[in-house]
């Protein structure tokens, strides 16, 4: 008789098929890296996460867009790949990238670093230039000149020891999840490689020397930790970078339990008592306490902050 049994050796190496990873990512809250980590090795995912930009979209036709998406993502991993040291000492100021340019039929440059100002000394021109530089990733700008639209390309930094709450595998699904629930207090990000090279395409933003941190939020859903809330991980009032950024207990209830926690929050133990005694079924009953619960770990929280 035939056995038709797998072994164990072969349901090892069967990768898991999903249909989309920004889906899984939007939906489960992963706390830590090493699961995106997991994923992109154990399961069938293509390591793209996002869309085209929607100005981008605006230039191909609409029955183009998958495999247009697909050649810019190929594209532009591919050229970090090869030019990732030049990239990383920035030993050349800007590129023309003719294979986009070719794409989208307008041209397209990356700048590594932004003339600031020439001076002259000793009879010599003289070019200063500033870097969009941090300590596990490089921004560059992604520019389509002829029709004046700029990219954020942030480029992660390899054989950087991981901390808890930075790199890539922690950032870009932060990223991506704090856009969804929070859109008008973070820069939007479009795209992102969870591969090899590790990257993100975000909305261009120009960062002034006078930002400042936004007000604490009530009910804020994502908080920064202190030791990187500075003015330099914000831009006209918007989170630009997702290092050391997390959900907070708040932010990680549903909706009815969120909405029913407003409502608490404020009330006296008699009208608690009332709220309690109209719950009608368990469902609304678990939303009370969980809501309940959640007061109380925020206040505990702030006590012994």
């Amino acid at each position: 008789m035939k056995n038709t049994q797998q072994s164990l050796s072969d349901i090892i190496h069967v990768k898991t098929k999903h249909s989309s990873f920004k889906k899984f990512l939007l939906k489960h809250d992963l706390r830590h890296a090493y699961n995106i980590e997991q994923i992109i090795t154990d399961c069938d995912v293509k390591p793209i996460v996002g869309c085209l930009p929607i100005q981008l979209r605006a230039l191909i036709e609409k029955k183009d867009l998958s495999d247009v998406t697909l050649r810019f993502f190929d594209i532009l991993s591919f050229f970090i790949a090869n030019n990732y040291d030049e990239l990383l000492f920035k030993t050349k100021k800007e590129y023309e990238l003719k294979n986009l340019s070719d794409l989208f039929k307008t041209k397209c440059i990356l700048f590594t670093s932004e003339l600031v100002r020439t001076d002259i000394i000793n009879g010599e021109k003289i070019d200063f230039y500033k870097e969009w530089a941090g300590a596990v990733s490089d921004v560059y700008k992604l520019s389509f000149p002829e029709i004046g639209i700029d990219y954020a390309l942030k480029i992660f930094k390899k054989n950087i020891i991981p901390t808890v709450g930075m790199g890539p595998f922690y950032e870009i699904p932060t990223a991506f999840k704090a856009n969804k629930c929070e859109p008008k207090l973070n820069n939007p990000i479009y795209m992102a490689n969870l591969s090899e090279y590790q990257w993100t395409l975000n909305k261009w933003v120009n960062h002034t020397d006078n930002e400042k941190v936004p007000d604490e939020r009530e009910h804020a859903i994502y908080i920064t930790s202190e030791e990187e809330n500075k003015p330099r991980n914000y831009c006209n009032g918007k989170r630009i970078d997702f290092g050391k950024t997390r959900k907070t207990v708040y932010g990680g209830c549903s909706y009815p339990v969120r909405k029913l926690y407003r409502q608490m929050q404020n009330m006296t133990y008699e009208q608690l008592q009332t709220l309690e005694s109209k719950k009608k079924n368990n469902f609304d009953l678990e939303n009370y306490r969980r809501a309940q619960d959640t007061i109380y770990i925020e206040y505990i929280s702030e006590k012994y902050r």
